[in-house]
């Protein structure tokens, strides 16, 4: 049996209600899906906020991606990565990451996707202020990092559609990320490229916000803020370019 078209997407203000004001910020949001990030410190990546292991300031996978993308001429420090939440495998935030994308059944990818636009929604509503503060000025576009398994085209990526329904980030342009490789997943895992991305225009000194649903090694992230970085984008202060506020998957093995 064909499977039933999936209904459209929520815009913001029906998004804001369903998951913000009717299921509530405290049930759905970064105490309830995942778990808080810790500060960077011992025992912390400064870049990822995931487990380090050997004392040093980052972990294995970050080090490595950043010393990959030095070596392919890259230069430039790592990007400043807001992590909105931790979760491990099976839990309430995964699954959420998980059935917005793949649950076989278009309602039930609409509900996740729901859940995922609160709890990000919810993120931005309590952070964003702190977010301004730490870019000095608001950023003036934002481009979602685009899927290794669902083609090269950010526009076709499930989360652009939960990134357009948050309420504080649908007022902002928004920017195509599109993958140079005839084939998805050039750039994945532990083989970030500085050339796998373009942006469609130029930047021109712009000031983006760089968005993705999961971070595993941080590969393709930081292979898209080389590209943001080489279309002209603003870097924020301190030396640090576009952030990214990203759920992060703390797999065992690293750092």
């Amino acid at each position: 049996m064909p499977e039933v078209p999936e209904p459209p997407f929520p815009p913001a203000p029906v998004a804001a209600r369903l998951g913000v004001a009717r299921l509530g910020v405290a049930r759905l949001g970064v105490a309830r899906l995942g778990v808080a990030p810790p500060a960077a410190g011992p025992g912390v990546c400064a870049t990822c906020r995931g487990p380090e292991r050997r004392g040093r300031p980052e972990c294995w996978a970050c080090r490595h991606v950043g010393s990959v993308l030095a070596g392919a001429g890259h230069v430039g420090a790592a990007p400043l990565v807001v992590p909105i939440a931790l979760f491990a495998t099976g839990d309430g935030l995964h699954r959420v990451l998980r059935g917005y994308k793949d649950a076989p059944v278009a309602d039930a990818r609409r509900h996740f996707a729901i859940r995922l636009t609160a709890h990000v929604a919810s993120f931005f509503a309590v952070h964003q202020r702190c977010l301004l503060e730490a870019a000095a000025t608001p950023w003036d576009a934002l481009a979602v990092v685009p899927s290794s398994t669902r083609g090269v085209d950010a526009t076709s990526h499930p989360f652009t559609r939960v990134v357009g329904a948050v309420p504080s980030l649908s007022c902002v342009p928004s920017v195509a990320l599109v993958g140079r490789e005839r084939r998805p997943g050039r750039s994945g895992h532990l083989h970030p490229d500085p050339g796998a991305f373009r942006v469609d225009g130029d930047l021109g000194g712009r000031k983006v916000l760089l968005l993705d649903d999961t971070w595993v090694t941080g590969s393709r992230a930081r292979s898209a803020t080389a590209a943001v970085e080489a279309a002209g984008a603003r870097w924020w202060p301190g030396g640090r370019s576009s952030p990214a506020p990203l759920p992060r998957w703390p797999g065992g093995g690293r750092g």
